[in-house]
């Protein structure tokens, strides 16, 4: 059993760095036409924000992984 989890758990994590992947693709094409490219914060399986203010973020996933 305890493989099987740590297969999936493999299945997943590739999958992950498959799509950051192809995300990260497209960010470098962007950036070679001219178009600024900046990362923004997500949103959590649990409805919070990927920024340090979590669930209490007035705008959670819209705004930058910075300050400009």
């Amino acid at each position: 059993m305890m493989l099987d989890s740590f297969l999936l758990a493999l299945l997943t994590l590739g999958k992950e760095v498959k799509r950051m992947s192809e995300i990260l693709e497209m960010a470098l094409r962007y950036s070679e036409v001219g178009i600024t490219v900046m990362p923004l914060h997500g949103i959590k399986e649990d409805g919070s924000c990927t920024c340090r203010n979590g669930s209490n973020c007035a705008s959670k996933s819209k705004h930058p992984m910075f300050n400009v």
